[in-house]
């Protein structure tokens, strides 16, 4: 083990595949006792290069520290593979950070050497290999995304008949949302139903649905992803939300002209046809208000008018 000033150090963005931050756990130990696992260096004609240590390093160059205690590989290429084995066994490389490693080191190293990184990082077979190739050039911001919400590579294929690049917005807002990767599935199938309904690209359909509009309010982010959920949809379904909106106006009439507590309950999605009236009965004069109920044209008359709206859903 050596120590490096730190001005010293090169960087190149290109060899850093991990895509993680610097947790709080990691700057206070670095601002209080320094670094304690080395940086791993290789030497190049451009100097000092980093192969492995990038968050730590950006901690170092804050706090700031001067120098720095390094492990110096014998190459670049033999420093990333030392690297990429050490990092995974402690902390798997997620399916982007395995597509970035393998994808530099494919015109480093031999290929038994990359056969072996395969096996070890758990993408065997030939179309995963080619999936993970794509995934590395996917913009930056979509790696990122794919990154922190844990994608893996079959959810990442799904996306991938839709064309990764044309679901860009979609991408940026679920990454400002923070959308986990089923919700992100379920959200972009509600887009693909109104998209292919309205005859629009999904990237078209963005704009046409405002979505930017609708989520412009202050709302926490938790309910942002709510709105953007209803409004989607409302798109995608929209005599169903018309259906029971009528519903839910109809049977808040029946509680008004009640004189007894109900609860008036439906199948949401309109499935099944009929409705489950419930009363809270506390005595033997609300058995009597119940039979006075039943007789009342106006209840009766509301009851059959609340039960003509599923007849809509027949069409």
């Amino acid at each position: 083990m050596e120590t490096l000033p730190i001005a010293d150090i090169v960087i190149n963005p290109t060899l850093r595949y991990r895509l993680h931050t610097a947790s709080p756990q990691l700057q206070r130990s670095i601002e209080q006792i320094g670094i304690l696992v080395p940086l791993l260096v290789a030497r190049s004609t451009e100097g000092w290069v980093l192969v492995d240590g990038h968050v730590r390093l950006e901690v170092a160059r804050n706090i700031p520290l001067e120098a720095v205690p390094v492990k110096v590989a014998p190459d670049i290429p033999g420093g990333l593979i030392q690297s990429v084995w050490q990092n995974h066994a402690q902390q798997p490389l997620s399916v982007v950070e395995k597509a970035r490693v393998l994808f530099l080191l494919e015109s480093m190293v031999t290929e038994d050497e990359l056969q072996e990184l395969y096996e070890f990082l758990e993408v065997p077979t030939r179309r995963m290999q080619l999936r993970l190739r794509e995934i590395a050039g996917y913009p930056i911001t979509v790696q990122q995304y794919f990154h922190e919400q844990q994608f893996s590579l079959k959810q990442i294929e799904r996306l991938r008949s839709l064309s990764v690049e044309k679901l860009l917005p979609w991408i940026e807002l679920a990454s400002q949302l923070r959308i986990k990767a089923p919700e992100f599935q379920q959200i972009i199938e509600m887009v693909w139903d109104i998209a292919v309904r309205e005859n629009c690209s999904i990237e078209a359909c963005y704009q046409q649905l405002g979505i930017a509009r609708i989520l412009k309010g202050n709302w926490t982010i938790q309910q942002k992803v709510q709105r953007l959920k209803q409004h989607l949809m409302h798109q995608r379904f929209p005599l169903l939300t018309r259906l029971r909106k009528l519903l839910e106006e109809r049977s808040q009439q029946l509680q008004r002209l009640s004189s007894l507590p109900m609860r008036v309950q439906w199948d949401r999605n309109l499935e099944e046809l009929g409705v489950w009236i419930q009363f809270f009965v506390e005595d033997v004069q609300d058995i009597k208000k119940l039979e006075e109920l039943a007789k009342n044209p106006e209840f009766v008359s509301a009851v059959n008018f609340l039960l003509q709206t599923f007849t809509q859903t027949k069409e």
